[in-house]
């Protein structure tokens, strides 16, 4: 019997870092020291201290500077719930006030309504100029992104690219941005990647990295995403799901749903890989739906997938494929060569457990081929694995062709 294809290690892609700032801030009729300590705790980091400084100022008069900056400091402290009316109470007052539209668009995207905050950031950049068109523009892309609009994402990234020139604390964005990006033509150089050639150490490394380079709630928790799919790639399944499960709190609780519906889908993961495909398939449904609501075509994607192989590790062939015909209409139109490659995988698997060689050998060949030119030898080498599996016993000169080919993949 054909061996099942194991299911992917490497964590479900996602935007990066988002850039926020409340800009040149009027704060009217309040103490000079306690405008300069709420500034000084935004400016340190301290998000939870700031937004309670800021909104301190607020409620005493401080006018629509200190509701602005208690929504930056809101969001980066990840209330998205709070940052989202805070802002909106300063749009209220100031319709066209760009800082406070990024604040929203971004607390919109990241809370489960990306088409709301792409209007919303389209709107920002629309009534933006310079160095804040270039820093909307960073976020618009990234939501693009979250689409799966790979055209629009790259628009707007180039965009703000001319437009930030030179400036230093946009750079960094800029680069983020740039590799979030990249990871819908498999380059991302992240923890996805190392884990796709089978490099643990590197994964570890660059997981710890983020962790403690880690400066808002939604960096802490993505870091820790992070750390549970090198978890799992290193067999520590329990340790994954430990993880995996304060992170689904944290998210909740946080409004990032995003990292819910990640959260969600690999946690089914770990329990396919460890054998408890019921509550696989309900762990990855959760994801897929959640993905869905909110419009993260890229995730839901991966997450589709994913559930197509915990179905077949659960005998439910019909069910798998619904989710490979389901990825695939989710992948219509989108520039995703990753997604591209996991559904053909997947349709491949199906193919063999029919009987059907040919859909097979030709699917899983389009994966292997995929994977590879994107630098992910250890997918590649899985899916050769599966065809060679395939081939065995009814092509012998096939099933060696792939085993040799595997091979080499894997060294």
């Amino acid at each position: 019997m054909l061996l099942l294809l194991l299911v992917h290690l490497a964590c479900p892609a996602h935007a990066g870092d988002v850039t926020v700032e409340p800009g040149e801030l009027l704060v009217t009729d309040q103490p000079a020291d306690a405008v300069e300590a709420a500034r000084t705790a935004l400016q340190a980091g301290r998000f939870d201290e700031a937004a309670s400084a800021w909104e301190a100022l607020a409620e005493a008069g401080g006018g629509p500077g200190a509701r602005l900056a208690q929504a930056v400091a809101l969001y980066e402290a990840g209330y998205l719930r709070r940052a989202r009316t805070t802002a909106e109470q300063v749009l209220a007052a100031q319709p066209k006030n760009v800082a406070a539209l990024n604040v929203l668009g971004l607390a919109q995207v990241d809370g489960g309504a990306v088409e709301a905050g792409v209007a919303t950031l389209e709107k920002a950049r629309g009534f933006a100029s310079g160095r804040w068109k270039a820093r909307v523009g960073i976020n618009l892309a990234l939501a693009r992104y979250d689409q799966g609009n790979a055209e629009a994402a790259r628009a707007a990234l180039a965009e703000a690219t001319a437009l930030a020139g030179d400036d230093a604390a946009l750079g960094a964005a800029l680069t983020t941005a740039r590799n979030t990006i990249a990871a819908l033509d498999g380059q991302d150089p992240g923890v996805g990647a190392a884990l796709g050639r089978g490099d643990t150490a590197a994964a570890r490394s660059t997981a710890k990295g983020q962790e403690t380079a880690a400066a808002s709630r939604r960096d802490r928790i993505t870091a820790r995403l992070l750390l549970a799919a090198v978890e799992r790639a290193e067999g520590k399944l329990d340790a994954s799901a430990e993880r995996l499960q304060g992170v689904l709190k944290d998210a909740t609780e946080a409004g990032f749903t995003r990292e819910v519906a990640l959260a969600q889908g690999n946690l089914g993961v770990v329990h396919s890989l460890a054998g408890r495909q019921p509550l696989a398939i309900d762990a990855l449904r959760a994801g897929v739906q959640t993905a869905q609501a909110g419009g993260y075509r890229i995730v839901e994607a991966d997450l589709r997938c994913e559930l197509g192989l915990a179905f077949l590790r659960a005998d439910d062939i019909n069910a798998a494929k619904g989710e490979q015909r389901a990825a695939g209409t989710v992948l219509g139109g989108m520039s995703y060569l990753q997604g591209v490659a996991r559904q053909a995988e997947l349709g491949g698997a199906i193919a063999a457990l029919e009987g059907d060689l040919a859909t097979a050998d030709t699917a899983l060949g389009k994966a292997v081929d995929g994977y590879e030119k994107q630098g992910r030898f250890l997918d590649a080498g899985r899916a050769a694995t599966t065809a060679a599996a395939a081939a065995e016993g009814v092509d012998p000169a096939r099933a060696t062709r792939w085993t040799t080919r595997a091979e080499g993949l894997f060294q």
